[in-house]
């Protein structure tokens, strides 16, 4: 059994808490996007996410057997739960069973963004473009960073230049550059190590401030014309800077077992993949149905706390039964 790193457990123990809380406020307030803690945590807690993923991953040597493994652990469960969205759409918004079903997982195909569940379909392609760089880079005698260098500039130029967001592509192409960030910064962490102390205090004085004119897929507040270029290098120094700050911060002060935090840092994945229906039944089944309004604030409250706890209770239901977990969560069987 691999030991498992207590601050990175942390660190995603608290992403996920971050990703129920933007959830909670997207499903709650009309004007989200304005919010101070949706435009403080929506610039980089994904980006971080891929970074720790990156991290994890970094092996010497990147074989090709690694890809089946990953597809049973990413790209199964993805299709299960988009099942699982098919049905609960064709219940809610009645219609054939059949044909609803069959249109939404051509969706998850073609727009994986639409439940959600775009992370499971983005780290598992990432996964396999970085093998395959890996591989190439060992086969042309080069050093592996060059070509993941020349990869990440050729997908995002197919993003900022052609536009092209079909299939997942927007997700692969902007967050293959901060998984490559992790993956090389374990591969170079010793190198990095003296100077990583010297980034904690500039950062988080830094991310005070660059969230305040951060837009999200657009230009930053400060520029009122220009190429969307602008705004995705804008997006792109508010998310290092704020991985570079919450990063820092959980490897100097978080550094230390903790069995809630553990436990959540165990089964983010899971929790991922389960919060979406939590969430749409708290907003559109049990609020609605309470026999008192609840102020808006108070609703965000509700299903911050909430969902995490029936998400934990699902996880440890489901995880009874191997084959279940398997499906549902991609774990061994």
């Amino acid at each position: 059994m691999k030991k498992r790193i207590a601050y990175l457990d942390n660190v995603k123990a608290f992403l996920i808490l971050t990703v129920v809380m933007v959830h909670s406020l997207v499903s709650t307030l009309p004007g989200y996007q304005s919010n101070i803690l949706f435009r403080y945590i929506v610039p980089f807690n994904m980006e971080l996410f891929m970074f720790v993923s990156g991290y994890l991953m970094y092996k010497e040597e990147q074989p090709w057997s690694k890809i089946p493994h990953r597809f049973m652990q990413l790209m199964v469960p993805y299709f299960v739960w988009e099942l699982i969205y098919g049905i609960k759409h064709v219940i809610f918004d009645q219609g054939d069973l059949m044909d609803k079903v069959i249109s939404h997982l051509t969706g998850a195909f073609v727009n994986p963004a639409g439940d959600g569940l775009w992370f499971l379909w983005a780290l598992f392609f990432i996964t396999v473009i970085q093998i395959a760089v890996v591989n190439v880079a060992k086969k042309l005698k080069m050093p592996s960073e060059i070509l993941t260098a020349v990869v990440a500039v050729v997908m995002a130029a197919g993003l900022v230049v052609l536009k092209f967001k079909s299939f997942g592509y927007q997700f692969v192409a902007w967050h293959y550059i901060y998984f490559n960030i992790g993956f090389y910064a374990k591969k170079h962490k010793e190198a990095i190590k003296p100077f990583a102390k010297y980034l904690m205090v500039p950062s988080v004085i830094l991310y005070a401030v660059v969230p305040l004119f951060w837009v999200r897929n657009g230009l930053p507040t400060f520029v009122s014309h220009g190429h969307i270029a602008i705004g995705y290098a804008y997006m792109f120094v508010c998310a290092v800077i704020g991985m570079c700050a919450f990063y820092t911060l959980f490897r100097t002060f978080a550094n230390k077992e903790s069995r809630f935090m553990g436990y959540i840092g165990k089964c983010t994945l899971a929790i991922y993949m389960v919060h979406f229906l939590v969430l749409e039944f708290f907003t559109f089944v049990l609020i609605p149905a309470l026999p008192f309004d609840m102020p808006l604030w108070s609703q965000v409250a509700f299903k911050f706390i909430l969902t995490p706890i029936v998400c934990f209770g699902a996880h440890e239901i489901l995880t009874k039964n191997k084959t279940v977990a398997h499906y549902l969560f991609g774990t061994p069987k």
